[in-house]
């Protein structure tokens, strides 16, 4: 345990640094005395971050002024180490930076990340959600709003009080970037503390469940039990392409999506005669500006899910590779 903020500077000399008002340093201090080895990991964290040539420290810092925002920095650092060791070039941004400043008038969307591969910009905003209830309230909004509009006005039960309190009042700033940059990838990153949400829940919001027919296990004889399946499998298949989805879908297949949409069950999947009975999110037409999603889960471990369903300037089936999903890949 530290005992005092000079403990802290001794330890920690670059978050030290970082934190430059010394009252914010006495503030975090006090709220994280007890858990010195957070505090360390952050500090560890900022030294991998100078050594993989992370620009945008120092600016990122700046907008640093209570525990919670510090918080969501470190999720920010997380983030941006997971993209240093996917080998983009990384600068964290402030909030007001003046490459997005809006023409008219002084309003700023920064992104808290941008990322360069080639001549790709992709820019990516960052959350940390501390439990199962913050993560579907969170996502719930996408179900229940025009992303255009700000998401403090949409009326979900829980979820105004939600951003609120994590300050979660535009992730999606598409709308408000400079117009060359709309035409880049957009990706939110999500760290999620909880550990009751997994991979196949996250994959079930966003894609959609994933139903199967099961075996023969009433003793039905097997020649009437195929016969009723490939009845049930015709109804399933004529039910998909009657779903307002299908269009999207049909799009999706033209731009490469295919085998990924099948794999997902989102194309009834005749290998394992699975299809998805429920759609999810990335299907409902509510996340058009959204390449695809990044998970950090409360292991570290990195999920990543690109949408097939955003709009034509930012579609492309090479988001896939964006991640590496090994261990050379995780914070």
């Amino acid at each position: 345990m530290f005992a005092t903020v000079n403990d802290m500077d001794v330890k920690c000399p670059k978050l030290s640094c970082l934190l430059k008002s010394s009252d914010v340093k006495i503030k975090i201090f006090e709220e994280n005395k007890d858990r010195d080895e957070e505090l360390l990991e952050v500090e560890t964290l900022i030294c991998d971050l100078n050594q993989l040539g992370c620009r945008g420290l120092n600016s990122k810092f700046d907008s640093v002024d209570t525990n919670e925002t510090f918080k969501s920095t470190v999720s920010e650092l997380k983030v941006a180490k997971i993209l240093l060791n996917n080998k983009y070039d990384v600068e964290l941004l402030s909030e007001k930076d003046p490459r997005f400043k809006k023409k008219k008038g002084e309003t700023y969307k920064s992104p808290d990340i941008i990322c360069i591969d080639n001549d790709s910009t992709i820019c990516i905003e960052v959350t940390s959600l501390k439990n199962r209830t913050e993560f579907e309230d969170f996502l719930s909004i996408f179900l229940s709003s025009d992303l255009t509009d700000k998401w403090i006005e949409v009326p979900v039960p829980g979820s105004k009080k939600l951003l609120e309190n994590k300050q979660i009042d535009g992730k999606n700033k598409v709308k408000d970037f400079p117009s060359e940059l709309t035409k880049n990838p957009f990706i939110i990153a999500i760290e999620i503390h909880e550990w009751g949400i997994n991979d196949e829940d996250i994959r079930k919001i966003l894609y959609g469940n994933i139903c199967c027919f099961g075996s023969n296990t009433m003793g039905i004889p097997e020649e009437a039990y195929e016969r009723s399946k490939l009845e049930d499998w015709e109804k399933v298949n004529t039910d998909v392409q009657t779903r307002d989805s299908w269009i999207k879908i049909q799009k999706a297949i033209s731009k490469g999506w295919g085998s990924f949409l099948s794999k997902y069950s989102l194309i009834p999947n005749s290998s394992n005669n699975s299809y998805i009975n429920e759609e999810g999110i990335f299907v409902l037409d509510k996340m058009d500006d959204v390449s695809a999603i990044l998970i950090l889960d409360h292991s570290s471990d990195c999920f990543f899910y690109p949408n097939p369903f955003c709009r034509d300037e930012i579609n492309s089936t090479e988001i896939t590779n964006f991640i590496n999903m090994t261990e050379d890949a995780e914070v």
